[in-house]
């Protein structure tokens, strides 16, 4: 569990969690210079009272990984989710978020075919293709 903490200026993702259970509660994020939030290889991550800030990417949720969020603000981010499959070894990921909040966000997310992300209980169409290698060839919003 991560709780009731503050993180500035991650020179790369914030909180990077992997084949891992993990519970955020009442955490803020401001400036982290790649992901807020990286979800990967089967993780399960539930986040509640989340604040990101100036940050590359929200939250990124991938290979396989659940996400589940309420709370979660987003501000001055360029991209605010997404939701893909990076390594072919692993199935697409699955993100329910409910009650969050988007300003300052060039794109509220990017969500690939066989992916999943349900935003306030409507699931969401799939938008891009290719995101795992778009972001990671640096070509994010």
């Amino acid at each position: 569990m991560i709780e009731n903490t503050r993180f500035d200026g991650a020179g790369n993702d914030a909180i990077d969690v992997s084949g891992s259970q993990v519970l955020v509660r009442n955490v803020q994020i401001t400036g982290a210079a790649d992901k807020a939030l990286s979800i990967g290889e089967r993780s399960s991550l539930e986040a509640i009272r989340v604040s990101i800030h100036s940050s590359g990417i929200g939250v990124a949720i991938k290979d396989g990984s659940i996400f589940k969020g309420q709370n979660i603000d987003i501000q001055a981010t360029p991209l605010g989710f997404a939701v893909f499959r990076k390594k072919s070894e692993f199935p697409g990921a699955y993100a329910n978020v409910w009650r969050y909040n988007l300003g300052a966000v060039e794109e509220p997310y990017w969500l690939e075919e066989g992916s999943t992300l349900v935003l306030n209980g409507t699931s969401v169409t799939p938008n891009k293709q290719k995101v795992g290698e778009q972001l990671y060839s640096g070509n994010k919003p």
